[in-house]
């Protein structure tokens, strides 16, 4: 199809219509063809303006969003089985790279950041069309959650053993105050009660304000 596509522009539009004779002609007007396209991708790149296999990744992944992450299931590190959606079929799908080879991969869903070289499904919308079907884009999200969840408890987890060890700190320092106070108030009592009534007075309230 994409051969066809490529003659009926290259010889209507390049070789008017005419059949070719001359080699050198041929090849100036392949380079043609060439700059053209070269020109019509960079217009489309700084428009933003996305391919066809690249509209058909991005709605792969909004069908995803229609599935459950309860389909899903686990066979290994690498493995997962999803169910389809009639309820009948299920689809094996498994984790080829963990980070894509190509630098500049363009065939990627920049939701999930994947690629179509990290995973592959045995439906035929990945082995036929080559692309990033649904049940991959629903397992990782699938993924993704799980790896929030583990890093919420984590955090959480954290956060309730340092708040513990800030108690205990807290609580140490005010007995090593009341300590302080006590003896305080035993050495005032050895001495004068009429020259000391009003320190002795003092600590006894400090004492029963860190008691609270």
């Amino acid at each position: 199809m994409f051969v066809e596509a490529f003659h009926k522009v290259f010889k209507y539009q390049y070789l008017k219509g005419k059949t070719n004779k001359r080699l050198d002609n041929c090849l100036l007007n392949l380079l043609k063809y060439v700059r053209d396209k070269t020109f019509d991708r960079l217009i489309k790149l700084t428009k933003g303006k996305g391919t066809a296999r690249i509209n058909t990744i991005q709605e792969r992944h909004l069908r995803s969003l229609t599935l459950s992450t309860g389909s899903v299931e686990a066979e290994g590190l690498k493995t997962w089985t999803v169910l389809g959606g009639n309820g009948r079929s299920s689809y094996k799908m498994s984790k080829l790279l963990d980070v894509c080879n190509e630098k500049n991969c363009q065939l990627k869903c920049q939701e999930s950041n994947i690629c179509v070289q990290m995973y592959v499904c045995n439906c035929p919308d990945s082995l036929i069309a080559t692309t990033i079907c649904k049940h991959i884009h629903l397992v990782c999200r699938c993924s993704t959650s799980n790896s929030q969840d583990e890093n919420c408890a984590r955090q959480w987890s954290e956060d309730g053993t340092q708040r513990n060890h800030e108690d205990k700190k807290k609580f140490a320092e005010r007995n090593a105050e009341i300590n302080f106070l006590k003896v305080c108030l035993k050495n005032a009592a050895n001495n004068d009660r009429e020259t000391d009534r009003e320190t002795e007075a003092i600590t006894k309230n400090q004492i029963a304000y860190y008691c609270q």
